[in-house]
Formats: structure tokens, sequence, C-alpha cells
């Protein structure tokens, strides 16, 4: 397989897939540096905080609520899937965590087991506990107008809430951020953890996938 390609400056692949099937490439190590300030500080301060939380809980046994966002690109003029790993590892939504404190009160309300949908858009402001919604959250760029894709749902361990979701507009777009959803409609429903992607240049026909992981430590 003879494959030309070239990575442009947003960490898309662009070039030529002379024959062969479909290819997986990683994102250039540096791709982190290329995108905005409130991304860089997100996603290195975001490391650095789940570092030093996983091993104060495995130090100090604490108890501990950690997330990350894993991303891949794929573009469909070239066949190739970009993986850029974990864009994010910042902080859940402040009515997320009342959420859970309702649920073990009188009952949440939204259900936690509504966390189906996940939600996509152009906000690029950094990530807050604070954040209710999506900055910019996509429209009529959905498959399905104003209607956010269902993600399939899992549980990799027994202290783990995954989401996997794929986005594909059907329009061009410039994809900076994610979120968890509890509502299928545009516009609507509780947000557990807004989270960035990183600059992602799209066009219709291309895809965005996402694995979200929640993972909460017992402190045993």
């Amino acid at each position: 397989m003879n494959i030309q390609a070239m990575v442009r400056p947003t960490g898309k692949i662009s070039g030529v897939l002379a024959r062969g099937g479909p290819r997986r490439v990683r994102a250039p190590w540096y791709w982190v540096l290329t995108q905005n300030s409130d991304f860089i500080r997100s996603c290195v301060w975001g490391h650095i905080q789940t570092v030093a939380a996983l091993l104060v809980s495995r130090m100090f046994h604490v108890v501990t609520i950690t997330s990350e966002l894993e991303g891949e690109l794929y573009d469909h003029t070239t066949g190739v899937t970009t993986v850029f790993g974990v864009t994010s590892r910042r902080v859940v939504t402040d009515p997320f965590v009342a959420l859970l404190i309702d649920a073990c009160d009188a009952g949440a309300s939204p259900a936690l087991d509504l966390f189906d949908f996940g939600a996509f858009g152009s906000g690029t402001n950094a990530e807050a506990a604070g954040d209710t919604a999506l900055q910019t959250e996509f429209t009529t760029q959905y498959a399905t107008d104003n209607v956010r894709p269902t993600g399939t749902i899992s549980q990799p361990a027994a202290n783990q809430y995954r989401m996997a979701v794929t986005f594909a507009p059907d329009a061009s777009v410039t994809l900076n951020e994610f979120c968890p959803m509890t509502q299928a409609a545009v516009g609507g429903g509780s947000a557990m953890d807004r989270a960035l992607t990183g600059a992602q240049a799209m066009t219709s026909g291309d895809t965005y996938a996402v694995t979200y992981t929640l993972t909460i430590t017992s402190g045993g």
C-alpha cells in the first residue's frame, strides 16, 4: 500500500491513498500545541490533575471522580482515520454532581440512566464545572436536524460509565466540544461533562468517533 499524506495544522490528514484498505494514523505529538490557548491549558492541566488525583487516591485511599474523552477523525476523502487519543480529562459539571446526590436522596430527575446522547458543538471556551450545556451546539448540521446521536453505553468496570458515539455532520463544520446529555433533542437535557476535542475541520462524509469514560474510585 502506497500512501502519501501530510498533517495539516488542525491535525487532520490530507493526501492520497493509492490502494488498500482503511488506514489509521496517530496525530503527531505536537498537535496539542497547534490548538488555541484554552484547549492547551485544559488538556495539559487535565492530565496533571488526573495523575495527581489517582496518585493521591492510591497513597491516601480517598474517593476520586475522573473523566477522559478520546477521539478519532475519519476523513472520507482519503480513507484515513486520525487517532487523537485523550483530548480532555477536565471537570464534570456541577449539575451532574448535584444529580448524583439527588439520586441518593429523593431520586434523580432526570434519571441517571438517561445519559445516552452525545452533543457536539463548535464552542472553544475553556471547560468549567459551571457549564450546563455546550457553548455553541450544532443544530441542522447533525445527520438528523436538531437530534443528537445516540451513544452505545457500557460499563467496562463496576466503577465506570462509558459512552461511545459518532458525529457524522451533513455540512462543513469545525468541531471543538462534546458532552454526554440526557435528551436527544437539541436545546434541552442535563449535561454530564463539557469536554474539548480540539479543532476538527469536517465536511459531509467525515465522522468523528468519541469514547467518553467516567470513573469513580471508592478509595479502598
